[in-house]
């Protein structure tokens, strides 16, 4: 539609603020009215009819489940083209079970045990007071270096003091003889002992064993002044066969009961006992003694070392 001046027909004019136009020639103000197009007719739209519909949804649904297939196929094939063809199982096989081997368990580790004997000596001289005491294995591992504590009390105090026997190396079930010593003013003090530092041995250690002893004689002292004392001899060999030390030889002398009332120490007059030979000893006696003795016990060992 042309803007038209409806007073003049001119066709020109000027849009105002508010929206109405104002002719260029006579001046004349009007509003120009808008006209739109009718709505359609909805008698003229196509009609689809519920079978239509129906039928539409069926093809969708089909061509939806086509393409589903086709996904899951392309993805079974692609997985059995990587991994292998299981359509044929393999034949089942035994299962096997090999025992594990035990566990190797060690054995408890056993402590060394001793006591001391039942019965002691003792005695002093001017120069010094005196035990002797036996030290005995009562377990079943061999003892390092057995130690006994002397405890003594003096006038004033009490004196104590370790003390490690000759034996280095004592086996189960055997016993060691040790002689302790305090200062004179301790004599005739009370006194206890007691078993210390229980150690078993390594394997740097050196084995003990008893000798065997044969023809042993006991005989007096001559000499003046000497009568008190015994002089002890005899002959010590060995069933082992291999060269042994002889080490410290000890001689106990005991009562009519049986109990410990003298000590002397030695050595052999050779300090090696040769494989199937046998060495010679000769102990004087008498320096320590309680009482004098009914008879002599001789104590005497051999070392050596793998």
């Amino acid at each position: 539609m042309t803007a038209q001046c409806p007073n003049c027909n001119f066709h020109g004019s000027t849009v105002l603020a508010s929206g109405e136009r104002k002719c260029a020639s006579c001046g004349r103000v009007w509003h120009m009215p808008y006209y739109y197009p009718p709505v359609p007719s909805t008698s003229s739209l196509p009609v689809r009819t519920t079978s239509h519909r129906s039928g539409l949804l069926v093809v969708v649904a089909a061509v939806t489940v086509l393409v589903i297939g086709g996904l899951i196929a392309a993805v079974a094939f692609e997985e059995k083209s990587e991994l292998g063809d299981y359509s044929r199982a393999p034949a089942p096989e035994t299962a096997t079970f090999k025992t594990p081997e035990p566990v190797k368990v060690k054995p408890p580790v056993k402590l060394p045990k001793a006591e001391m004997g039942e019965h002691h000596a003792e005695g002093s001289t001017s120069m010094q007071a005196w035990w002797l005491v036996e030290y005995v294995n009562t377990g079943e591992v061999t003892i390092s270096f057995p130690k006994v504590t002397l405890q003594v009390e003096g006038p004033e105090d009490t004196y104590t003091k370790e003390f490690t026997s000759s034996v280095y190396s004592l086996p189960p079930g055997e016993n060691a003889w040790v002689l302790l010593f305090a200062p004179a003013a301790y004599a005739g003090g009370k006194a206890s002992f007691e078993v210390t530092d229980l150690r078993p041995v390594t394997a740097a250690h050196a084995k003990f064993v008893r000798l065997q002893g044969k023809d042993y004689r006991v005989s007096s002292d001559e000499r003046p002044g000497m009568s008190r004392f015994s002089i002890i001899t005899g002959t010590l060999s060995s069933t082992l066969e291999r060269e042994l030390a002889v080490s410290t030889i000890i001689v106990v002398g005991v009562d009519a009961d049986g109990k410990p009332c003298a000590y002397a120490s030695g050595y052999a007059e050779e300090r090696k006992l040769p494989k199937g030979g046998s060495v010679n000893f000769k102990i004087t006696a008498g320096t320590y003694l309680a009482t004098q003795p009914e008879r002599w016990i001789v104590h005497s060992w051999g070392s050596y070392r793998d």
